[in-house]
Parts: structure tokens; sequence; C-alpha cells
């Protein structure tokens, strides 16, 4: 198998737990957001990240995980996957839970 069809595989996969965790926690509350259950993680996935973020959140992920990090996450692309979902209406911005990390400046170093 190719690691795309891996990928659309685990995101499959994903999915389903995702809807198996929906059914039995519904969510994690905080002062003004709403953690779900389960988040889609988006190290190490490059120059696919954008179109993975999307296919994530047109599976019904409402969480994603990146980090300041550019030697394992591309926030650019992220926000691209975002955008891209966003504007074909599959979430509103007040429905993302978005999750990030700071990262000291000499770990931000893409060649570390």
């Amino acid at each position: 198998a190719t690691r795309t069809q891996l990928t659309s595989s685990m995101l499959a996969l994903s999915a389903a737990a995702l809807s198996s965790a929906a059914s039995t926690v519904s969510s994690v509350s905080t002062r003004t957001a709403r953690m779900p259950p389960v988040i889609y993680g988006t190290a190490w996935k490059k120059s696919q990240t954008a179109d993975l973020v999307y296919k994530a959140l047109r599976a019904g992920f409402t969480g994603v995980d990146t980090a300041c990090q550019p030697k394992h996450y591309s926030e650019d692309l992220v926000g691209e996957g975002i955008a891209r979902a966003r504007s074909e209406g599959l979430l509103e911005r007040g429905d993302l839970f978005l999750q990030t990390k700071f990262t000291p400046f000499r770990g931000q170093d893409p060649e570390r």
C-alpha cells in the first residue's frame, strides 16, 4: 500500500474511533471552549498537511493539534486545510478546537 492509501485508511479508522468516542464522551468543558474527545494530530504530515487536515475535518473531526516547530509541523498548511473546510461550509470557526504549543526559539529551527 502507498503512503497516501495508508493515510486515507488511518483517517477512516480515526473517523470511526471519533464516532465511537463521541458516543461515550461528548466533550470536556473549559471556560470558553469545548475540547472534543479525539483531536487530529498534524505532526510529520509535511506537504500533505493541508489536504489531510481538510479530510480530517470533512470526516468529522472538530479538533486539530499543531505546534510552532517547523521540523515536525507545518502550521501554515494546517491553516490552509482549515480555510478550505470553512470555505466549503464544513464548519464555523466556533466549532473548531485548535490546539497548539509554544516551542522555544532553539526548537523552531527545522534543521535541528
